[in-house]
């Protein structure tokens, strides 16, 4: 297992972004590619559905879904630029807060 692979680690692996990957990558070149293309497609899924379940919840009309879904977009490309580990810490809790907030408008809509 990953967890495994990790505590056996010669590696100082507090200073990497990406852990598991760099482990995998190290140990089991074979898998690299399928494992970060496995993470890679879990946080495009997330993504997805956080936006669509954030368009879904406004209710509006095509023009402004059109509006809405450019502008997560846009968003999307500027924290792209941002490290792994500094996304995670920032937007995380960021988005979990969104997320109470969203909840708090879906609820009080119905």
């Amino acid at each position: 297992s990953i967890f495994w692979i990790l505590s056996i680690t010669k590696s100082n692996i507090i200073t990497i972004e990406m852990p598991a990957i760099y482990i995998i990558g190290k140990e089991y070149s074979s898998l690299k590619r399928i494992y970060g293309i496995v993470i890679l497609l879990s946080i495009i899924t997330t993504a997805i559905s956080e936006g669509l379940g954030f368009i879904e919840a406004q209710k509006t009309s095509k023009k402004k879904i059109w509006k809405v879904s450019l502008i997560i977009c846009f968003f999307g490309v500027i924290v792209s630029k941002m490290g792994f580990s500094t996304l995670v810490k920032v937007l995380y809790p960021a988005i979990g807060f969104w997320g109470l907030i969203q909840m708090f408008y879906i609820c009080r809509k119905e």
